[in-house]
């Protein structure tokens, strides 16, 4: 071949060089391929009081009420920070599950994190993507009113708005149910019984690797359960998505996919992953804490609550106007 002839212990050098070069070459991706940080720091928050009477400051008529009281364990890992609420002088209440996930590395995909967005980066249908991204921002962030492009005549608009509407009481529900504790008890219940074993477990997670895979139990068991409630969220925007994909037109279609287009054009591109989903987006706003309590609970899949008036977030996100 090309004119050499190669004795047969030069075959064997060349192919062990190959060889070589094969097993350098698998070793070079893997040093350069983003790798999962499988440590865990744990850490608790001093415990949160709330008075009795929660609109007002604490004071000798207004004193803190023990049954309000909120402990807060916090677990850091790749993906950022879970923090698990916990209500030790109130058995009615349930635990609250709150990521602040880590947007800063776009190129490592999150382990126990569920990311609402990452429904929207799966679509490969133009028409599909873009109707999925302003509709997830409608959910769990705010409308962009990118459906506005689309020019829904008289005849098509009550019929979204009523789609919109069932979409959103769904997902209310749904998040009532969470918070209630009522949804998937079964993987609740796993939740529970990883932290309980992570508490009665000795040691350092940072240093103890029994410990550490104690506390990596919890944030699979987490992960496992808001996936579930993400999921079931996903349904109901599929079947929204469905109404709206046989009602709109083909132009109506290409000028949605025309203004999400333009759209991400006029947004930065370090903000930017994916087909188009925004991690940066994807990440709720870190919860205002008052004095009933208010947390909101994502997780791929957003959950808000209120002691003082429990889903009142979340039945105001009907109210989100027409637009995507």
């Amino acid at each position: 071949m090309f004119g050499l002839n190669l004795t047969l212990f030069q075959k064997i050098e060349i192919a062990f060089i190959l060889v070589v070069l094969g097993i350098a070459g698998v070793f070079l991706t893997l040093a350069f391929k983003p790798e999962h940080d499988m440590h865990v720091n744990v850490f608790n928050l001093p415990t949160r009081h709330h008075p009795l009477m929660s609109n007002l400051p604490v004071s000798a008529t207004n004193p803190i009420d023990p049954k309000k009281d909120e402990t807060v364990t916090v677990f850091g890992s790749q993906d950022g920070t879970l923090e698990i609420t916990q209500f030790p002088n109130d058995p009615t209440q349930h635990p609250r599950f709150l990521w602040k996930p880590d947007v800063r590395h776009l190129d490592v995909k999150y382990m126990y994190y569920r990311d609402p967005f990452a429904a929207v980066d799966a679509i490969k249908d133009p028409f599909r993507h873009a109707l999925a991204y302003a509709t997830y921002n409608t959910v769990f962030k705010k409308s962009l009113g990118l459906l506005n492009s689309a020019a829904m005549g008289d005849d098509q608009k009550p019929k979204e708005a009523a789609a919109r509407e069932a979409m959103l009481n769904q997902i209310k529900n749904t998040d009532n149910m969470a918070n209630d504790g009522t949804f998937e008890t079964k993987l609740l219940a796993e939740v529970m019984k990883a932290l309980a074993t992570y508490n009665a477990k000795p040691g350092d997670p940072s240093k103890d690797s029994a410990k550490a895979n104690a506390a990596i139990k919890v944030l699979e068991a987490v992960s496992e359960y808001q996936g579930k409630v993400q999921s079931t969220k996903d349904g109901f925007i599929d079947k929204y998505m469905d109404t709206m994909d046989k009602m709109l037109s083909s132009d109506q279609k290409q000028k949605l996919i025309d203004a999400y287009k333009a759209y991400l054009a006029s947004t930065q591109p370090s903000t930017q992953r994916g087909n188009g989903g925004r991690r940066a987006a994807a990440a709720p706003p870190a919860p205002a804490r008052n004095g009933a309590g208010a947390t909101t609970i994502p997780g791929r899949g957003n959950v808000t609550t209120n002691r003082g008036n429990r889903g009142a977030a979340s039945r105001g996100a009907a109210t989100v106007p027409a637009g995507g």
